[in-house]
């Protein structure tokens, strides 16, 4: 498959595409490359990219049909109870609309120590946690992991 390089974290059903499924693609490593990709049958296209310009660092132009490089890393999906999908991003949470559409981020919400993982304090959707599995090896930091009840 074409794009970053980068690994699919998570996968779910594309709303209102019977047959499609939308891919959550992230890597931090220095600097992050991510996108949300739709895919139908062998058909893949990119459902929404963007640039990572934070610290000082500026993407680079992007070229037509190439993604913006740094971009955003997406690290999972939730599909919620309102008809919509969240998508969980290093820098927050995006909502995909029924209609594709993407807006966001929203803000993480506050994370409470809980033995060796920390849990979200807010009561919506999704719900996620922090974990220290990759703190040995990464100088990122945890990521959130969606929770599914």
């Amino acid at each position: 498959m074409p794009g970053t390089g980068a690994p699919i974290h998570d996968i779910a059903p594309a709303l209102g595409k019977p047959g499609c499924v939308v891919l959550a693609i992230g890597l931090v490593l220095f600097l992050p490359s991510g996108k949300l990709t739709e895919l139908c049958g062998n058909r893949a296209r990119r459902l929404y990219a963007r640039a990572w310009e934070e610290q000082g660092f500026k993407a680079k132009p992007e070229q037509p049909g190439e993604d913006p490089y740094p971009s955003v890393a997406f690290f999972g999906l939730a599909p919620t109870t309102d008809g919509s999908v969240r998508a969980i991003a290093m820098n927050g949470v995006y909502r995909i609309a029924r209609d594709g559409n993407v807006s966001g981020p929203e803000r993480l919400p506050v994370f409470v120590p809980k033995g060796d993982i920390r849990i979200s304090t807010a009561n919506s959707e999704p719900e996620l946690v922090l974990t220290g599995v990759n703190g040995r090896a990464s100088v990122g930091g945890a990521m959130p992991v969606v929770v599914r009840r």
